[in-house]
């Protein structure tokens, strides 16, 4: 599959990565077949205790994470904004 339609499944991890270890950040980092590094994506703890808590829906976190294109060195808008 393309890289970059891969993006958005590597974010994913993110609420699941909170929930099994609560740190105040996560961060997942979205390697190619290769083993290049393609994406990091982040977030901060407050989202999803709020997701946790049932003030957002998991969605939510899509609006809000972080991604890096570790090929271009840049910050990327969240995903629903790129579609």
């Amino acid at each position: 599959m393309d890289p970059n339609k891969r993006k958005t499944h590597a974010s994913q991890f993110l609420f699941p990565l909170w929930d099994m270890t609560h740190p105040k950040r996560m961060v997942v980092e979205y390697r190619e077949k290769d083993n290049t590094p393609n994406l990091l994506a982040s977030a901060d703890s407050t989202i999803c205790e709020k997701i946790y808590d049932g003030e957002l829906e998991l969605s939510a976190l899509a609006k809000t994470f972080e991604w890096v294109d570790l090929k271009k060195m840049n910050i990327v808008p969240p995903a629903l904004d790129n579609e």
